[in-house]
């Protein structure tokens, strides 16, 4: 059993860490943590209010929103910019080809990308 908290994945959050994330994604500007001795559970008081530090993440959790937001902002590069690699750009999966790669390597990874982003959403739905 760690000592301190941890997050819903199990990952130690550190007493410096300043935001956390919901399920949602929405962030949570951490002013302090606190352990509840009788109930065993870190708490961390937010501008939100407080929450459970093991209902919370420490990485932005994806969402099915965040998925499409990336795709959108793909189809609206300019048209000089092919849309898989602005997608790997948005998404952060860029190595900075600066499509150089001819769009055939940014096809390949923003396609895988997209369908396990999908498989894992799905997965987190229980579906």
């Amino acid at each position: 059993m760690p000592l301190g908290p941890v997050d819903k994945e199990g990952r130690k959050v550190s007493l410096s860490t300043a935001t956390l994330f919901a399920d949602s994604g929405m962030e949570c500007t951490v002013k302090r943590y606190e352990y509840l001795l009788g109930a065993g559970v870190w708490r961390a008081s937010c501008d939100e209010g407080v929450v459970r530090v093991d209902e919370m993440h420490l990485i932005r959790p994806d969402t099915f929103g965040a998925l499409m937001n990336d795709i959108e902002a793909a189809m609206n590069c300019p048209a000089s910019e092919e849309p898989t690699h602005a997608y790997n750009v948005v998404s952060g999966m860029c190595d900075a080809c600066a499509d150089r790669c001819g769009g055939t390597l940014c096809q390949a990874r923003a396609l895988h990308s997209i369908c396990y982003r999908i498989h894992s959403l799905l997965a987190g739905d229980g579906e």
